[in-house]
């Protein structure tokens, strides 16, 4: 009895063991495909906007994570009707073992100055997606997928017999 009681409970804890999700730089490494959108000051991308002058604003990127969590980002955003392609520098995502993390980088918009972002990031499905929220006083949200030549399957091609196209006629 003791002997079937340790086996069960082994086999519990090693069942909650491997529920319990397990994340690192190394989940998230590879191309993803980003989407934001929210409010964000104006003065970040004119200076001499009134502070706290928030307005509309969208965001599409592509970046890729490599395995120290080093991130190269190229996005376009469109501030109020405004197209701005601003220049991404020192990116890194830092994952949790529990699938949180910071993403952390600089970006200039505009004639303004390069501004430090921290974005607190949830890591979900083993790295194919993310969403993220700023820890800034500009409030988004982005949603993260993964792309790449792996996710597309290639559709067969299925060339029709002359049996078939006799058929059709």
């Amino acid at each position: 009895m003791i002997r079937k009681t340790l086996i069960v409970a082994c086999v519990l804890a090693q069942a909650a063991l491997y529920a319990q999700p397990k994340c690192s730089n190394q989940t998230v490494q590879g191309s993803y495909a980003t989407l934001c959108h929210g409010f964000i000051d104006l003065q970040a991308v004119n200076p001499s906007a009134p502070a706290g002058s928030f307005v509309p604003y969208g965001c599409l990127g592509r970046f890729t994570v490599n395995a120290d969590g080093m991130v190269t980002a190229s996005v376009t955003y469109n501030v109020a009707g405004t197209i701005l392609t601003p220049a991404v520098t020192d990116a890194k995502i830092t994952v949790n073992e529990d699938c949180t993390g910071e993403l952390q980088y600089n970006i200039k918009m505009g004639s303004g100055a390069a501004v430090a972002e921290t974005h607190k990031v949830i890591v979900a499905e083993n790295g194919e997606s993310m969403s993220s929220v700023p820890l800034s006083k500009s409030p988004s949200i982005c949603t993260t997928q993964r792309v790449g030549p792996n996710l597309v399957k290639p559709v067969p091609v299925v060339e029709e017999t002359s049996e078939q196209a006799a058929k059709k006629k």
